[in-house]
């Protein structure tokens, strides 16, 4: 294992499953000057491989597809097993829970080669606030742990992530800066609308034992809100890519609002407008720090809602408000 996982000399190969990782790759690569790397774009078959897709054709750098199945990753695991290795010295991996993505880059790396983990959502807040539980089965864990170490491989250990001002001594952290996305045009372009960023319905409401109706009712009064907050400015709702709920849309129409699906992620769409919005809205997502991050002078404004049950997603709510907050991010909490 190198000495610094950080060193901008070293060959990396990078494997990205989702958008978010892709900007964090791509992220890594500038801030640490890497002139010697392979990008390999891990496609799933969900909604999010669009998005993939179309950042990294957008995007100045070449990538290799890899078409996950469960018959070419277990062909992984035998190249594995029987050593087979790359010319590349570390393996930058985009979802640390993920593990048999390293399994899919040891073909990639030399035997001793550097792991290190980016971000996607936030997860990594909950693990440097020592609250994220693992939920891969315990034979996938054991496998994939020994096949890292038939190859030392140390996995868990360091991350390059733009979480890098949670303290946590277990792991080695480097500092992911988003600026370098932003250019002196952006910070001159010209402000008005308000972007409001939806959630999946469903598995929001699921995560936090509220009933759809009330929660609709709450994006109402979001709306209402908005309106009041910023009454000489337009809105323009983003859904999110996996709701497919029909109540925004008819919202929209109610609030004489703009309905804007976006076939990339809200933050590469915020930054190719032409103009930047006064204020985003949205429920905790990671596109609000990462926008606020990219664009310093903008406010955002994370909407904390409080259900009369408590689930551990309370919790990680909360903690991702708090996160916020000391991050220059508005707070707005509501009550059901």
């Amino acid at each position: 294992m190198i000495c610094n996982p950080f060193e901008s000399q070293t060959p990396s190969v990078f494997l990205v499953g989702s958008p978010f990782q892709a900007l964090c790759a791509v992220a890594a690569i500038r801030n640490l000057k890497i002139k010697d790397f392979k990008i390999i774009a891990i496609f799933m078959g969900g909604a999010r491989d669009v998005q993939l897709r179309h950042f990294l054709d957008n995007s100045s750098f070449n990538y290799d597809s890899y078409q996950f199945s469960k018959k070419k990753l277990l062909v992984d695991i035998v190249a594995a097993l029987i050593g087979k290795s790359g010319r590349y010295k570390r393996m930058f991996i985009g979802y640390f829970p993920a593990n048999f993505v390293a399994c899919i880059g040891m073909r990639y790396v030399q035997n001793g080669s550097t792991v290190v983990y980016l971000d996607d959502g936030n997860i990594v807040v909950s693990l440097l606030n020592n609250s994220f539980h693992l939920w891969d089965s315990i034979v996938s864990r054991h496998l994939f742990g020994f096949l890292a170490k038939l190859r030392g491989l140390q996995l868990m250990k360091n991350f390059y992530t733009i979480y890098s001002d949670v303290p946590n001594c277990r792991y080695c952290i480097g500092k992911n800066d988003l600026s370098v996305f932003t250019s002196d045009e952006d910070n001159n372009k010209v402000k008005h609308s308000v972007i409001f960023i939806g959630t999946n319905i469903k598995s929001y409401c699921y995560q936090l034992h509220i009933q759809e109706d009330l929660f609709i009712k709450q994006i109402k009064k979001t709306f209402d809100y908005i309106l009041e907050k910023y009454p000489n400015e337009g809105i323009m709702y983003v859904p999110h890519g996996s709701d497919s709920s029909e109540y925004a849309i008819e919202l929209c129409k109610k609030y004489n609002a703009i309905f804007q699906p976006v076939d990339t992620m809200i933050e590469d769409y915020i930054l190719k407008l032409d103009w930047t919005p006064v204020a985003v809205f949205g429920f905790g997502s990671t596109a609000l720090l990462n926008i606020k991050r990219m664009i310093p002078g903008i406010r955002i404004e994370n909407l904390l809602v409080h259900s009369e049950t408590e689930t551990p997603y309370s919790k990680k709510y909360k903690d991702i408000a708090d996160y916020y907050k000391k991050n220059d991010i508005h707070i707005v909490e509501w009550v059901l």
